[in-house]
């Protein structure tokens, strides 16, 4: 368990519901520690990312299931080159990268003593 006053006041921080910076815990620590069954936590940031080969692989496979005849999938697999998957790996990167705060989750960490 880490304590509330090792960590700075930007540190992200989160219940079962809701994310805090520390400092925003700080001035609120009276809620806090009155609401017992609240616990604390640190967090550990997920920005997703989609893999360009993984996605069109998956939507070939699952149109060529659908409609296509034998042999379909693998020759338009073929078809496709180290820069068509650079291309689209370029924009997929663009679309998640234009606002952070959006493409963002937050898994809970070690559990952080705010008594002490």
């Amino acid at each position: 368990m880490i304590k509330l006053s090792e960590l700075g006041k930007d540190t992200k921080v989160m219940d079962d519901e809701c994310v805090y910076t520390v400092e925003e815990v700080r001035n609120n620590l009276r809620y806090f520690k009155d609401t017992k069954d609240t616990k604390l936590y640190t967090t550990t940031e997920y920005h997703a990312n989609i893999d360009a080969e993984d996605m069109l692989e998956s939507a070939i496979e699952s149109e060529y299931e659908q409609q296509m005849y034998e042999g379909w999938y693998e020759g338009i697999l073929d078809d496709i080159t180290d820069e068509d998957i650079e291309k689209i790996q370029a924009i997929l990167d663009d679309i998640f990268s234009r606002n952070k705060e959006n493409n963002i989750a937050y898994y809970q960490g070690q559990e952080i003593d705010i008594f002490n």
